[in-house]
């Protein structure tokens, strides 16, 4: 398990959403092409996250499963809320089929 404040890589994950998330203001200021490449790998790194807790499934102990699954849960998220969100918004048709 690791502590407070200690290198780990929820943490990691978590202040790298937060330093993305405070610059990237409600609105965009990214063109287009930008934009759609940033959504893009944002959308596979979500899909990544969501693997690792598939992996995870049924060889972790449910402890650490269910810490995985709770960071990997609010990481994506801050991810959908903070990072694409902002993007679909300006650029509706970025936005992928379900999604809104």
């Amino acid at each position: 398990m690791v502590g407070r404040g200690r290198v780990s890589p929820e943490n990691d994950a978590r202040r790298i959403v937060q330093d993305f998330s405070y610059s990237l203001v409600r609105r965009t200021t990214m063109d287009k092409t930008t934009a759609a490449r940033v959504s893009a790998l944002l959308e596979a790194a979500i899909g990544k996250l969501s693997e690792a807790v598939e992996a995870a499934h049924g060889s972790a102990s449910p402890d650490e499963y269910e810490t995985l699954r709770r960071g990997v849960g609010l990481t994506i998220g801050r991810i959908s809320h903070e990072m694409l969100d902002p993007i679909y918004e300006q650029f509706p048709d970025l936005t992928p089929p379900g999604v809104r």
